[in-house]
């Protein structure tokens, strides 16, 4: 059940208006009433906090004093808590958070070790989709063995990627997956063959789009 200041800015929106004017103006007002609720929580948190501080300056007992002090540290924690909410929210809201991304995925440097870890970074953002519950679908892939005996991802136990197109889609995915565009990179200390010791400290890269997935052309027009 909406609060009593939801539904008075959800009534009042609706006042005179279309059926689509008044879905628009009610989500509207749905973002706007936590914005105020806000601000009057933090109003009364200053109150709270100017009290407290009137009672310091004049009380004489150690005790009181002590725990007005506490209290006063608690409050201004919960008002910093509540400051950042609110800085979140005077943010504009991301249309992309519910479309569809289309993640491009290459190998680039650490020789025969460069596919297997891109094939690494592929396993992780398919089971970091499942944790989320978004479709994962790999529209185009090219695999690379590796010329170190076939060495093999390690978590799917399959040849290297040498690179890959994917689909993601679902809720927040494109808010969630935006900054993993760049070059990731991985150190790593491989093993010599033929005496199992280590051999010096090796570097694979690789590299990661991210792109909202086109509108279809009939959208469009």
């Amino acid at each position: 059940m909406p609060n009593s200041s939801t539904h008075r800015c959800i009534v009042y929106a609706g006042d005179g208006y279309g059926e689509e004017d008044y879905q628009t103006l009610s989500k509207e007002c749905a973002r706007l009433v936590p914005l105020t609720d806000g601000y009057q929580q933090l109003q009364q948190l200053r109150q709270e906090m100017a009290g407290l501080e009137e009672m310091l300056a004049v009380e004489p007992d150690n005790e009181l004093v002590t725990l007005a002090e506490q209290e006063i540290e608690l409050l201004q924690q919960q008002k910093e808590d509540l400051m950042e909410y609110l800085l979140d929210l005077l943010l504009p809201p991301d249309e992309a958070t519910e479309q569809t991304v289309l993640l491009e995925l290459r190998k680039g440097e650490g020789g025969a070790y460069a596919s297997p870890f891109a094939s690494e970074l592929m396993e992780m953002y398919r089971n970091y989709s499942a944790q989320q519950a978004w479709s994962f679908e790999v529209l185009e892939y090219s695999e690379q063995t590796s010329v170190l005996d076939k060495v093999k991802s390690v978590s799917s136990n399959r040849p290297g990627v040498a690179w890959a197109l994917i689909r993601i889609s679902g809720t927040s995915v494109y808010s969630k997956l935006r900054w993993e565009s760049g070059t990731h990179k991985a150190s790593f200390l491989p093993k010599c063959r033929h005496t199992n010791e280590p051999e010096r400290v090796s570097v694979v890269t690789a590299t990661v789009a991210v792109v909202q997935e086109p509108a279809e052309v009939g959208a469009l027009c």
